[in-house]
């Protein structure tokens, strides 16, 4: 970015409409059925009992005394294939999946009260949508029961819905195998957590404040609390991917009544396990959906405003990561979800949350969680926030690339074999005499074989290798290196060298530096490493007049991380410590 150009954080007056969206069509209706409410009032809807045609009316309520009504969880769906229904008196137009489910919530002989989000809101006005928003969380914990709607129209999902809520829990045997519940239970309860809806946004926050839930699958219905007595007795969450159902710890899966117990989503946890892994028809929405999950303090810096852009919005998380965390972490994910596409000039320090990652599976980030750090970051802004300006510590420049890194181990990058077979020699082939990055290095480079195969004349170190390899007499956590294989082999990441400077000693962690890496895709030879005060990767920097720009992040060897800096800083002498200004 230029000097002269400030990062422009206020909302923009208008924003782009899909003229032919769902709002946009019922534009008119809504016009003369929505009235602006008033401080401390909500809508409800009155789902009218009979037959025939669909017909609701808004009801406009006080949120004290407390309304009773039933708050509904479900899929938007396709907006293609649009239905009609009667709101007020008015046509107005509903998704296919919501008809059906208003047709399954329907009475013949007794109205029903709810709040269902399309109808409720004013979806055609968007600071109504933002309002309402932040009221979720209380509107679901002030809900009688919370309706989830599933789905209808597969018969063996109606089985496994049946079979589940006939199980006798406390009779039945979910353990009679090593893998956990028994084949027909875990059919059922994979068939369950297979429907859509469990891959949309808005789930996390509804469940999350809600404390009784009713899960339909067509005329089916199942508690939560049964369902989830069930997964709770039996489920090995490994074979089932479970963690979808949770954060962080797949154990912790989402429960109806988190929210208002206070067990709120860290931001870091949210990029890892929920940012654009779950569907939501609004961009905006991958921040918005989560607004009620954050703890208050973040929900104060996150601004909830649909004129607002992407970038307006990331510059918002960044500022409440900075506050909530206590680091700069939230450097590590430049690179990582792809660039910027704007007309606006965005520093290149600010993550596009909103990019998706490549080549997720089953497997988490190999990275832990950043920690929250006790004390404050080492920053400041400057130019009007569009420069940031930080502490670090440089390792030197990158002098050489390899090609990207396959599954079986192969990095291709100059000199990085005869390195680690140099160590290797030095230690007569014993690994485990070797500091544990060297020996998470040889075995991601070589299998077994290939490594005998390397020393086959010297008897004594393929001995010894023989003797070592193991991971588990290596003493070596087999878990981290398939970890940093999946990551390096399947997240775009290139093979450089480096040269380390003199300052790099005094952040290594043994006697011996290992100058290899694994960087994002858009590094180049020249660019230069820096370990940043108060975030975990170092960063891949370029230089740009007197300040850099972040190209990415890489994975280093044998040296203390920018968190072990942050709370150790003092401990540092101040000349190896460079003030760096990101723009």
């Amino acid at each position: 970015m230029s000097e002269s150009t400030p990062f422009d954080l206020s909302p923009s007056l208008t924003a782009f409409v899909d003229p032919k969206s769902i709002n946009q069509r019922n534009a008119k209706a809504a016009a003369k059925i929505y009235r602006a409410l008033k401080p401390r009032q909500m809508r409800l809807i009155m789902l009218h009992r009979g037959t025939g045609r669909l017909r609701c009316s808004l009801l406009i309520v006080s949120d004290d005394p407390q309304p009773e009504y039933e708050a509904l969880s479900y899929v938007w769906g396709s907006q293609t294939d649009l239905k009609t229904i009667y709101l007020n008196d008015k046509r107005y137009f509903v998704t296919t999946n919501l008809f059906d489910t208003l047709q399954m919530l329907r009475s013949r002989d007794k109205d029903r009260i709810l709040w269902i989000d399309a109808l409720v809101i004013n979806q055609s006005d968007l600071k109504e949508r933002a309002t309402e928003i932040a009221k979720m969380s209380a509107i679901f914990s002030r809900a009688v029961k919370t309706l989830v709607w599933l789905g209808q129209g597969n018969s063996e999902i109606e089985r496994h819905m049946i079979n589940l809520a006939n199980l006798n829990v406390e009779k039945a045997n979910l353990t009679s195998n090593p893998g956990g519940i028994g084949v027909p239970i875990r059919l059922d309860v994979v068939s369950i957590l297979g429907v859509t809806y469990w891959d949309r946004a808005w789930v996390v926050q509804e469940l999350m404040y809600s404390d009784e839930v009713l899960l339909f699958y067509g005329l089916c219905s199942l508690p939560w609390d049964h369902f989830i007595k069930i997964v709770d007795k039996g489920l090995n969450p490994l074979w089932l991917g479970y963690s979808d159902l949770a954060w962080g710890d797949p154990k912790l899966a989402i429960r109806p009544g988190s929210g208002r117990r206070k067990e709120y989503l860290r931001l870091p946890i949210w990029l890892e396990s929920y940012c654009c892994l779950r569907d939501c028809t609004e961009s905006r929405d991958h921040v918005f959906a989560y607004h009620g999950c954050f703890p208050p303090f973040v929900r104060d810096r996150i601004r909830l405003a649909y004129n607002m852009s992407l970038e307006q919005i990331a510059m918002d998380v960044t500022l409440a990561w900075i506050d909530s965390e206590r680091n700069l972490d939230f450097l590590s994910q430049v690179g990582r979800r792809g660039k910027w596409i704007s007309k606006q000039q965005v520093p290149t320090w600010i993550p596009n949350y909103f990019g998706t990652r490549a080549s997720i599976n089953s497997l988490t980030d190999y990275s832990e969680t950043p920690r929250q750090t006790t004390a404050p970051p080492v920053f400041r802004f400057l130019d009007g926030n569009s420069v940031l300006e930080v502490k670090g510590v440089w390792l030197g420049a990158i002098n050489s690339t390899g090609t990207q890194p396959t599954g079986s181990g192969s990095f291709q990058v100059e000199g990085l074999d005869t390195y680690l077979l140099e160590q290797l020699s030095h230690s007569q082939g014993l690994i485990n005499n070797l500091e544990p990055d060297f020996r998470e290095l040889i075995h991601m480079s070589f299998n077994r074989e290939d490594l005998l195969s390397k020393f086959g004349e010297d008897s004594h170190i393929v001995k010894n290798i023989s003797a070592s390899y193991d991971f588990t007499r290596g003493g070596i956590e087999v878990y981290n290196v398939g970890q940093l294989i999946h990551i390096v082999s399947n997240h775009t990441r290139i093979s450089f060298r480096f040269n380390p400077v003199e300052a790099s000693r005094s952040i290594q962690m043994g006697k011996a530096s290992i100058p290899f890496g694994f960087g994002t895709s858009e590094l180049k030879v020249g660019d230069q490493l820096c370990v940043v005060v108060g975030c975990r990767l170092a960063l891949i920097l370029r230089n740009v007049g007197k300040k850099y720009m972040v190209v990415g992040n890489a994975y280093v060897f044998g040296f203390h991380s920018g968190l072990d800096l942050h709370n150790k800083f003092s401990e540092y002498p101040p000349s190896v410590i460079d003030t760096i200004e990101l723009c």
